[in-house]
């Protein structure tokens, strides 16, 4: 399993909902390398690293 080590942009609302949000930051993770491509991280893991539930 992936270990989320960066450190994400504090999640601003730009007219989105906060999944949209939360989604955009994952997926530019990705696009940068800061989460692999393929890699398997948990659901639990990405609450605590967005701080959400």
């Amino acid at each position: 399993m992936q270990d989320l080590t960066f450190a994400p942009e504090p999640l601003q609302s730009q007219g989105r909902t906060l999944t949209e949000n939360v989604f955009k930051q994952i997926q530019t993770a990705i696009v940068l390398g800061q989460i692999p491509a393929g890699s398997k991280i948990s659901e639990p893991e990405l609450a605590r690293t967005y701080g959400i539930s």
